[in-house]
């Protein structure tokens, strides 16, 4: 068993993120302790409980902990399957980090795997916005072999959430060393305007 104690170094959801990354890669079960245990509000929140029990449906998880605010946590992994994986975070908890979080699962499973989260943040406080991962994180990963992309069917901000977006990852068993070695030219330069109105 994989024993991960959560208030090491940042102490952030990084850390259980990544922990059932490899726990379910690896197909071993996880311990994991301390929850978020540097964070203002310590434990599992919605977006981080989501992510643990979208990532459980990937792998057909046997999980004991996964509730609000919970600091402990068991995962038992099966097979990765992949398939359509629906997931509702019901805040403005990040939709992009949820994401994150599935996405090294989803290139190991047996078939395409999308997977789609409604009611949560597409852009948010402390969190990559989903068109960073959309245009500069997924293409960055291409060039390992990561075929994967991101679709936006409303945009959710903070505080109020309410997004929706669904990843689709095609499975890679075999990805390629990331090497970046050259800067080359610049060829082009674009960018995205959205416009928030609140309510």
């Amino acid at each position: 068993m994989i024993e991960i104690d959560g208030s090491q170094k940042s102490g952030s959801g990084t850390i259980l993120r990544l922990s059932i990354a490899m726990a379910a890669i690896t197909k071993q079960p996880l311990h994991i302790t301390n929850i978020r245990q540097n964070r203002p509000q310590p434990g599992l929140k919605h977006q981080h409980l989501e992510a643990v029990l979208t990532a459980a449906k990937l792998c057909n998880a046997k999980v004991k902990g996964a509730t609000l605010g919970s600091r402990e946590l068991w995962f038992e992994p099966q097979e990765i399957k992949g398939g359509n994986i629906e997931a509702v975070i019901e805040t403005a908890g990040s939709i992009p980090m949820l994401f994150s979080a599935v996405l090294p699962i989803c290139l190991f499973a047996q078939n395409t795997v999308r997977v789609h989260v409604a009611k949560g943040g597409t852009d948010t406080i402390h969190a990559p916005t989903i068109n960073y991962l959309r245009n500069v994180f997924l293409p960055a990963l291409k060039l390992m072999g990561v075929e994967a992309g991101i679709s936006i069917q409303k945009y959710g901000y903070y505080p109020k959430g309410m997004g929706e977006s669904t990843l689709t990852v095609r499975p890679n068993h075999h990805l390629q060393p990331f090497c970046i070695e050259d800067f080359g030219k610049l060829e082009e330069i674009k960018g995205f305007f959205c416009l928030y109105l609140p309510c």
